[in-house]
C-alpha cells in the first residue's frame, strides 16, 4: 500500500506529454488570435495617423495656393491644356493713378496717348520698386489686353526706391484705361505644377514673365521649386471664366496617397478679376 500511494503522489506532481501538447496547442491558438487583433489595431492606428498627415498636408497646400492666387493680377491666371500647370502674376504693389489734373490744374496725370509716360500715385506711396519691375494696367486676359503678350504690361523706368509718389514706364501707351484707375506693380511670374512623376505639387517663383506658358518642370530648369505637397497621386486644375472676364472660378482636384491611406479633395476658389 505504501508503494502504490507513492506512485499516485508522484503522478499528481507532473504533466503527461499529451497534456503538454494540448496546452501548447491552446496557447498557440490564443496567441494567433491575439496577434491578429493586435496587428489590425496597430495597422488601423498607423493608417489613421497617415490619413491625418495627408489631410493636414492637403489643407496646408490649399491654403497656400488660395492665398497666392487671390493676390494675382486680375485675369493673369492661366492653365495648361492638360490641367497640370497653373501660372499667374503675383502683385507686388498696387494703387490708383491720377487720370486728370487737379482743380487748380496741377498734378501729373497718366496720358494714354503718350509713350514713356509718368504719373502721380494717388493714395499711399509705393513702398518699394526694384529695377526691372513691371507695370500692369487693365489686363483683361484677351487679345489686345493680355499681360503675357505685352499689351497691358510695361517695364517701369522709375529708379529703384521706396515710398514713391510717382511712377514712370517705357514703351508704347497702354491700350485701355482702367475704369477704377488701378495699376499693379509686378516683379516676376509664378506657377504651380503637378509633378506626378515625382509625386509632388511644386511651386516655381522668381522667373520672368514670358508669352508662352511653361509646359512643366522641364521648362523651368535652373529654377528651384518649393514643395507644396508630397505623395501626390493625382492633381488637376481647371478655370471657368465669368461674364465679361470680371470673375472666375478656379477648381482644383488633389489626391494624396501613402501606403493604404488616401485623401481626395475637390476645392473651388473664386477669382475677382475687376481691374
Amino acid at each position: 500500500m505504501r508503494h502504490a500511494f507513492k506512485l499516485n503522489r508522484q503522478s499528481r506532481l507532473g504533466f503527461t506529454l499529451v497534456e503538454l501538447v494540448v496546452v501548447i496547442a491552446i496557447l498557440g491558438i490564443l496567441g494567433s488570435m491575439t496577434s491578429i487583433f493586435v496587428t489590425r489595431a496597430m495597422q488601423g492606428y498607423a493608417n489613421s495617423e497617415t490619413y491625418l498627415r495627408l489631410v493636414d498636408m492637403s489643407d496646408n497646400a490649399l491654403r497656400r495656393m488660395k492665398r497666392d492666387i487671390r493676390n494675382a493680377v486680375p485675369n493673369s491666371v492661366r492653365i495648361s491644356a492638360d490641367g497640370q500647370v497653373l501660372e499667374f502674376l503675383p502683385i507686388t504693389f498696387g494703387g490708383r493713378y491720377r487720370s486728370g489734373p487737379t482743380a487748380s490744374g496741377t498734378g501729373n496725370p497718366l496720358d494714354f496717348s503718350l509713350n514713356n509716360d509718368s504719373f502721380d500715385v494717388l493714395g499711399p506711396a509705393i513702398a518699394n520698386v526694384n529695377a526691372g519691375d513691371g507695370l500692369v494696367i487693365y489686363n483683361l486676359g484677351i487679345q489686345g489686353a493680355n499681360v503675357y503678350e505685352g499689351d497691358s504690361y510695361r517695364v517701369l523706368s522709375t529708379p529703384p526706391g521706396q515710398n514713391l509718389a510717382e511712377l514712370s514706364f517705357t514703351g508704347a501707351p497702354f491700350p485701355f484705361s482702367s475704369p477704377s484707375k488701378r495699376f499693379y506693380v509686378v516683379a516676376t511670374a509664378a506657377l504651380f505644377v503637378c509633378d506626378t512623376a515625382s509625386r509632388r505639387l511644386l511651386m516655381y517663383t522668381d522667373y520672368p514673365v514670358v508669352a508662352g506658358l511653361p509646359s512643366g518642370v522641364s521648362a523651368l530648369n535652373g529654377y528651384t521649386p518649393h514643395v507644396i505637397a508630397e505623395d501626390v497621386a493625382a492633381c488637376r486644375f481647371s478655370l471657368d471664366n465669368g461674364v465679361m472676364e470680371h470673375s472666375g472660378v478656379l477648381s482644383l482636384v488633389l489626391q494624396l496617397r501613402r501606403d493604404a491611406a488616401s485623401v481626395r479633395i475637390f476645392h473651388m476658389i473664386d477669382l475677382v478679376n475687376s481691374s
